[in-house]
């Protein structure tokens, strides 16, 4: 699961990848430029521990030359995949180009859903701030990133000296939004091979409203099923061996809620291996989310695949 850690030592090899798979000038979000600039891509030990050290004080120490900010670690369980800066102000270059929240993915982890993710968390913290709105920004040309914050609620002010700069709403509306993609992550993580594998597909379950049905394209007529109809086979799948090392997940998706109803439209990719052979594919899936009393659910699911 996609989450932000303070920077510290104990994840110095993960970091120390993940730094290398950078291009330099592109560690967006990681505070690297706060080292001297011969350091800013140097991945010994030595610069890490200062590096952090140096992080850790961002937000707690008053410095008059720098806007005070919280810098995070992207990690999925030890492994580093990111950076992420949270900025407490704006000045007039952040207002302009930089915004509140900066971040990025290595390389070799994009795609995932991570982005999306992470951001979902700085918005969280950045209310916990007390920022209302938040900025964020993208390079004009950069249409995945474009997605990820639109994904976030971000609305399109205007394009600046290259930079789509857009506002995201902190408040109640992004905390359905956490709401609404912990449930898309359910959802994906129900379908993976695992000894917890009925735990989690009986966390999907209670994630399902009553009566939500699943429908399924990939070409074919159409096929619609109920909750227990869909899960039974893929439980089969799963458990007997013919499917083993499968996972599936999002690559990136749009929240969009309107009161009491919501939707999750986007991408995703599926691996594994089948009857001993390497299985992959993708597509996209449209879930659709209705606010209940026991908060939101899922009432129906539709996906196509590339063919």
């Amino acid at each position: 699961m996609t989450a932000l850690v303070l920077p510290t030592l104990d994840l110095y090899d993960s970091w120390a990848e993940c730094v290398a798979e950078y291009e330099p000038g592109l560690l967006h979000g990681s505070g690297n430029w706060n080292l001297p600039e011969a350091l800013q891509h140097d991945t010994d030990r030595d610069t890490c521990e200062t590096l952090v050290a140096l992080l850790r004080r961002q937000g707690r120490e008053w410095d008059p030359t720098k806007v005070p900010s919280d810098y995070w670690w992207i990690t999925e369980g030890d492994e580093v995949i990111g950076f992420l800066a949270i900025r407490h102000r704006l000045n007039d270059f952040l207002l302009q180009i930089g915004g509140h929240i900066g971040y990025s993915i290595r390389p070799s982890r994009r795609r995932q859903g991570h982005a999306t993710r992470a951001l979902g968390l700085a918005l969280r913290r950045a209310a916990e701030l007390g920022i209302e709105r938040a900025l964020v920004t993208c390079d004009e040309d950069n249409l995945a990133s474009a997605g990820t914050i639109e994904a976030q609620g971000g609305r399109l002010e205007d394009v600046r000296d290259g930079k789509r700069r857009y506002w995201i709403e902190t408040a109640r509306p992004e905390g359905d939004r956490a709401e609404i993609a912990r449930l898309v992550d359910c959802f994906f993580d129900a379908f993976r091979t695992g000894p917890d594998l009925d735990e989690r597909m009986d966390a999907l379950r209670a994630a399902m409203l009553d009566g939500a049905i699943i429908v399924q394209t990939c070409g074919t007529e159409p096929t619609a099923y109920d909750v227990e109809a869909f899960l039974a086979p893929r439980h089969a799948l799963l458990t007997q061996g013919r499917l083993t090392d499968f996972t599936e997940h999002a690559t990136g998706g749009r929240i969009d809620v309107f009161g009491d109803i919501a939707q999750w439209f986007g991408g995703y990719a599926k691996s594994g291996v089948l009857d001993g052979a390497p299985y992959a594919g993708r597509g996209a899936k449209s879930i659709q989310l209705a606010r209940t009393a026991r908060g939101w659910q899922i009432s129906a699911v539709a996906w196509d695949d590339e063919r």
